[in-house]
């Protein structure tokens, strides 16, 4: 039987961080009695306010693995966008893991957004 953890909202509205970090309340510790894969599936809204140019980046992860950012936008200031990801994380080894999504600016001075309704 496939086990399921089901995060159903965030509870961190922004970010100004350029590093990825967890949303708040998109991560869990799991443990894995036997080793596999593990697989991340998000979908939501985002909204970036800044420079032409950055955007807000999304990524699965688990431990120290991430998935290569997925972007919500590259646009005008106040761009907002539709994003949905999954990504699966082969070979995990077995024992106790923190997964979720984590998020970032690509640049400084600027701010991502969840829409939160």
């Amino acid at each position: 039987m496939e086990r399921v953890v089901t995060l159903t909202r965030g509870n961190q509205e922004s970010t100004t961080l350029t590093s990825f970090n967890y949303i708040n309340g998109m991560s869990a510790n799991l443990s894995l009695r036997w080793g596999g894969a593990v697989q991340i599936t998000m979908r939501g809204i985002a909204t970036y306010s800044g420079a032409v140019g950055p955007s807000v980046q999304f990524a699965a992860a688990i431990d120290a693995q991430e998935s290569v950012g997925h972007v919500s936008g590259n646009a005008n200031a106040d761009y907002r966008g539709f994003f949905s990801f999954t990504h699966l994380f082969d070979n995990i080894a077995a024992g106790n893991h923190t997964a979720g999504v984590k998020w970032r600016v690509s640049s400084g001075d600027t701010t991502g957004n969840l829409r939160g309704d």
